[in-house]
């Protein structure tokens, strides 16, 4: 879960946060506890509406990130550009990924 790599990532930020810009995209949650869920993981639930979202986003938002947060539209509209196992994490130059 990202959340528990969450440090790292702060970390990547301060290491490189010179040269790029972060931004983190709240997407629909990958192991929600209504679903396919991790023991001892996060207690998230499938969002059914973009308040669910805004509201899971706010675990990140209360860890403090160093850089902004969104969330994504509930058609997954970033999540279906961009998906990605097991990470989602992208670089993007001049229009390219």
């Amino acid at each position: 879960s990202f959340i528990f790599k969450f440090d790292q990532f702060k970390r990547l930020i301060e290491d490189f946060g010179s040269v790029a810009d972060f931004l983190i995209i709240y997407i629909e949650e990958a192991h929600a506890s209504d679903g396919w869920a991790f023991k001892n993981n996060v207690d998230i639930k499938n969002h059914r509406n973009l308040q669910d979202r805004l509201r899971a986003a706010h675990l990140l938002l209360d860890r403090s990130p160093p850089c902004p947060v969104v969330v994504d539209t509930m058609t997954n509209q970033s999540s279906s550009c961009y998906a990605a196992l097991p990470e989602r994490l992208y670089v993007l130059q001049e229009g390219r990924v």
